[in-house]
This record gives structure tokens, sequence and C-alpha cells, in this order.
């Protein structure tokens, strides 16, 4: 969790990011995408984006205007309400998957970041991210150079248009 009381006046935090580390006791999986809470807190959060660092791959959730409409003018009971849709869509999507923990998160963090208006970026950590979703274009909420300032800063390249 960033530590939200440490920024100046003057100051705007565009992005948090994290690991996906799994210990042997959960199965020391690796490339596993955003969970659920990492997509619901976008709700409630200020920043425009959430970066995944997860073993050899790095993702990343942006949000876009169409988001901010969405969301904008939400009272805290409707935000709830918002949180607990999005929860549901990754809930039932994992639930239909097969196979390894990466290769069920995928497929839920897409359904979700497709409905809801977020740009879903995946690539190699250090290198360039493509985006997942959505197939249409929508617009980010931020300039490319501040998304790429963002993704730099955590070890990425670039973010293609």
């Amino acid at each position: 969790m960033p530590n939200y009381g440490d920024l100046a006046a003057d100051e705007t935090l565009i992005a948090v990011a994290h690991t996906h580390p799994y210990d042997k006791s959960e199965g020391e999986h690796k490339n596993v995408s955003f969970s659920g809470i990492d997509l619901f807190r976008m709700v409630t959060t200020d920043e425009r984006m959430a970066v995944v660092n997860a073993g050899e791959t790095e993702f990343a959730a942006i949000k876009t205007t169409e988001w901010d409409t969405m969301v904008s003018g939400l009272d805290a009971v409707k935000k709830q309400a918002l949180k607990d849709e999005m929860k549901k869509l990754w809930d039932d999507t994992f639930a239909k998957q097969t196979g390894k923990l990466p290769e069920r998160v995928e497929p839920a963090v897409a359904a979700v970041c497709e409905k809801y208006h977020l740009l879903y970026y995946k690539g190699t950590v250090g290198g360039t991210l493509n985006r997942v979703v959505p197939k249409v274009i929508v617009t980010p909420a931020v300039k490319k150079a501040e998304l790429d300032d963002g993704l730099q800063a955590v070890g990425a390249e670039e973010v293609p248009a």
C-alpha cells in the first residue's frame, strides 16, 4: 500500500506498482496478473495506473475518460456496489477457467478491464507493454508521456499507442 501521506502538496501520484510473488506454500506461481482487489481498489483511489511485476511479466491497468465518466459522482454506497459488480465478474470469469493460476487469472482481468473501461497492458519486464484490452479505442485519462514516465519508473520501456 502506498504511503499517501508523504506526497508533497505539489505532487501527484499517477501510478502504484507492486509485485506478485508466490512462495513455495502458494505454488511458486510466476506471471500472475492483477488480483480482483488490485482492480477494485481503482474505484476509490486517485492514481491513474496500477502496475504488477510478476516474475518475467509486467501488467498495467490504466483508467480512461470512459472510466472517469462511469465513476464520477458516485457516492460511497454506489462505489461499493461498483466494486461488488467488478468482484463478481472477476470471480465468475476466474471460476470458469481451467489450468494453472496465471491462465485462470488472465481472462478474469481482461473481462473486468473490458467491461469497466480500463486499458490493460501486458509485456516482459523491462520491455514493451502491449495492449490486451480493450479491442476498441478508448482515451487514456492521462497523457501518453505520463504513462510512459510512470511505466519507465517501474522498468518498462514504453507503452505503444
